[in-house]
């Protein structure tokens, strides 16, 4: 009775579909690189073909879902031009990716240009982002439109950012 349990499991389990690989690095760059250039020319197809059906995207302020991002990222469009993304570094490891780059806009309503130093913790899955955390500081953007500090747009980071009290 054992021997066939066995066999019958050993079946069950070669049977089953293999684990799938974990994407390579270009992969996961060309996934971060997709979603990054959507923001950029604000093409709406190209955004939501870079998320997955279960993305979980965090901000200082809040998390959204697939539907809240596309939501989200209409409503940018219409509130923000010029986009541009300055990418300073990547880290990959499996699946999983850092991203450290400068996101520059333009506000529509005020004509002010902001420029905020960010960076993001990625998880990608067949091609598309699972995980977005992204970690940056309001109060940069707030502070480059009142003239308080300059905005450094392109600037680079790296090695570390310029601290703010020697920005002004």
């Amino acid at each position: 009775m054992r021997p066939t349990i066995l066999i019958a499991a050993l079946v069950a389990l070669s049977a089953s579909p293999a684990p799938a690989a974990a994407p390579s690095r270009d992969q996961v760059l060309a996934t971060v690189t997709a979603f990054a250039k959507s923001w950029e020319t604000g093409d709406l197809a190209q955004f939501e073909s870079t998320l997955d059906d279960h993305l979980l995207w965090a901000h200082p302020g809040g998390t959204l879902d697939k539907a809240g991002a596309v939501a989200f990222f209409k409503k940018w469009k219409s509130e923000w031009s010029n986009t541009r993304i300055y990418a300073t570094q990547f880290i990959v490891e499996g699946n999983r990716v850092l991203a450290e780059y400068q996101f520059c806009a333009t506000n529509i309503a005020t004509g002010k240009r902001e420029a905020e130093g960010t960076a993001a913790i990625g998880e990608v899955k067949d091609g598309k982002l699972v995980v977005w955390k992204e970690y940056y500081d309001h109060t940069v953007g707030a502070l480059q439109a009142e003239g308080v500090i300059p905005v450094d747009e392109g600037a680079t980071a790296f090695p570390y950012p310029r601290s703010a009290k020697n920005r002004w």
